[in-house]
């Protein structure tokens, strides 16, 4: 709108500046020339040369606003989309990094789980082969007990059957002995009866 009525202002201006001259009174025949009027042209012809560059500014000025309006909207546009995809880039990261957090808390938690299950079952096994060792010590301990007991036992009924025996033979020595007296004395006493028969 602006443009059309520069361009309608110009025309009109140009329109007026370009009628021709009204006769100048004539003096001995020759038409004299109004130094005044031609000032006043020259006059209206630089105005009309200043308002059109006045136009053009304007219009050119009109023309760099809009433009400069125009990159300045693009450029908001393109920050804003800018803004949009970082902050959606920036979303989907944080969204990568919680699920990767989640994921690692998850096998951390798991590898830990497998960890102290491994070791209940080492402490559970540990604790059997300890358990097993002490009875197999324990009943080791108690068949050397035993074979200890049965071997003083046996050493005892040993050194009870050598006295036996011992006594046995000092017993059938002593009865040798008596018996061997007792023939010497009966031999002693058939000897006296014969003589003295």
């Amino acid at each position: 709108m602006l443009k059309i009525t520069a361009i309608a202002a110009a025309l009109g201006f140009l329109a007026f500046t370009t009628l021709p001259a009204t006769s100048a009174p004539v003096t001995n025949g020759v038409v004299k020339t109004d130094l005044s009027a031609a000032k006043k042209k020259a006059k209206k012809a630089k105005a009309k040369k200043e308002k059109k560059s006045e136009l053009t500014s304007d219009l050119s000025a009109a023309k760099k606003k809009k433009a400069k309006a125009k990159k300045e909207k693009k450029s908001e546009l393109t920050s804003d989309l800018s803004a949009a995809k970082k902050k959606k880039a920036k979303a989907k990261k944080e969204k990568k990094s919680e699920l990767t957090s989640d994921l690692s808390a998850a096998k951390k938690k798991k590898a830990k789980a497998k960890k102290e299950k491994k070791s209940e079952l080492t402490s559970d096994l540990s604790a059997a082969k300890k358990k097993k060792a002490k009875a197999k010590k324990e009943k080791k301990s108690e068949l050397t007990s035993d074979l200890s007991a049965a071997k003083k036992k046996a050493k005892k009924a040993k050194a009870k059957k050598e006295k036996k025996s011992e006594l046995t033979s000092d017993l059938s020595a002593a009865k040798k002995k008596a018996k061997k007296a007792k023939a010497k004395k009966e031999k002693k006493s058939e000897v006296i009866y014969q003589i003295a028969a």
